[in-house]
């Protein structure tokens, strides 16, 4: 029973990260990315190929066959990087002019201001940044929608490949600081 039980849970593990990878829906904050889905179901598949160790022959190339399939779908899914997906930030070659909410947001930018790009938990970010000394400000990070997640003070602690996106011409921030 518990055998059963364990497959037809691998099988429907391995079905919703076909399904995933086929329909590649953007993975939202509070659902597990499919790389933990994978693992997770890799997992179990060692599981039984421990507890069926003395079973069937047949049983066990299945689950070597589930085994290996998951293990190269593992290897795809940890070789692909932002880079090779032809540098497209939110589906778009130049977010600031593409994505309107961005466009409208750095149109009234001074001198004195600019946008940083971060990833925050599996998702691209902005944030606006003033560095005029005269101004105390409150940055708010917003996702690729232009949604606010929050303000980038407290969400930066999280950020990893913060860079800077973009400058106005007349910008008299100084870069090399960041």
């Amino acid at each position: 029973m518990f055998l059963n039980l364990g497959i037809k849970s691998l099988v429907n593990s391995f079905k919703f990260i076909a399904a995933s990878l086929l329909l590649y829906q953007p993975v939202t904050e509070n659902m597990p990315t499919i790389k933990h889905i994978l693992k997770a179901t890799l997992i179990n598949v060692v599981h039984l190929l421990v507890k069926v160790n003395t079973m069937n022959k047949c049983l066990q190339s299945r689950l070597s066959a589930l085994l290996l399939i998951g293990l190269l779908l593992l290897t795809q899914l940890n070789s692909c990087t932002k880079e090779e997906s032809n540098d497209l930030i939110c589906n778009t070659e130049n977010p600031i002019e593409e994505l309107k909410w961005l466009n409208n947001m750095v149109r009234d930018f001074s001198e004195y201001e600019y946008i940083r790009l971060a990833d925050y938990k599996g998702q691209v970010v902005f944030y606006n940044v003033n560095c005029d000394p005269l101004v105390n400000y409150v940055s708010i990070t917003y996702n690729c929608k232009g949604e606010a997640l929050g303000f980038t003070g407290n969400l930066s602690m999280d950020f990893s490949n913060d860079q800077l996106l973009w400058k106005p011409d007349n910008s008299v921030c100084d870069f090399n600081m960041d």
